[in-house]
């Protein structure tokens, strides 16, 4: 993700807090701040607070995120599909589309791969009268595709992630608040409250968790004034602090 980017994301995930946090302060500006913070909320009264923005990702890494780069190439060779098969002018149907966690394609090879995939499902829509399975004479790196015979007007390839999300636990946000406690004296020249926001964006995989049962989530101890955790931009719980 570029910086531009980021930003953009860390100010809107500051603004979805204000929505869904009825203690918000409602006629506060909110800005983007240049480092160490990244967001700061100032309030009617000159003061400030200033937020420090965190995506959650599940499988963060050096390298990236790998959900994230597969879900990326899962997606192009869906588009492609689709564009392929609008070639062979077959009758346009909705397709499901499992692929392999275990999938190899490099970005040369999505169109091949992609016309693959398209001509495995126009040999079989034709004449299709119920749902049918194709397992085999697929490309390597999909376990399956299931097409459907309701009439579409544009053909579509709708990928199935399984087993693509988990719950959030405690543990979770202490490994982050620990990560992010380091920068609070720097934070602490810009402001003197500082609040730590943790949030999952809808779109990426790798932010793909469900908040526990409960609703509630701790951390054993932080010097932030208050922690968030935001989920899909309409849902927050704030951390309790303290075993």
């Amino acid at each position: 993700m570029t910086r531009p980017n980021q930003k953009r994301d860390e100010l809107n995930a500051v603004k979805s807090l204000r929505e869904v946090l009825p203690s918000f302060p409602r006629k506060a500006r909110i800005e983007a701040c240049e480092d160490p913070l990244d967001v700061i909320v100032t309030l009617t009264n000159g003061s400030c607070i200033g937020v420090e923005v965190r995506e959650f990702v599940r499988d963060g890494s050096k390298k990236g995120s790998r959900l994230n780069a597969y879900q990326n190439l899962t997606q192009k060779i869906a588009r492609a599909a689709e564009a392929a098969y609008a070639e062979f002018h077959a009758r346009p149907v909705y397709s499901t589309v499992s692929f392999s966690r275990d999938i190899v394609c490099s970005a040369k090879d999505v169109e091949a791969y992609a016309e693959q995939l398209a001509r495995c499902v126009a040999e079989v829509a034709q004449h299709l009268s119920e749902p049918i399975q194709i397992e085999s004479g697929l490309p390597s790196g999909i376990e399956k595709v299931i097409v459907r015979p309701e009439w579409m007007p544009e053909p579509q390839f709708a990928v199935t992630y399984s087993g693509s999300w988990e719950y959030l636990t405690s543990g979770h946000i202490d490994v982050l608040v620990k990560e992010k406690e380091l920068k609070l004296p720097a934070y602490r020249t810009k402001c003197e409250r500082v609040w730590l926001l943790i949030y999952t964006p809808a779109a990426r995989m790798s932010g793909w968790v469900e908040p526990p049962p409960e609703m509630t989530l701790r951390c054993k101890r932080t010097s932030f004034n208050r922690v968030f955790f935001l989920y899909d931009a309409s849902r927050v719980i704030e951390v309790t602090i303290g075993d």
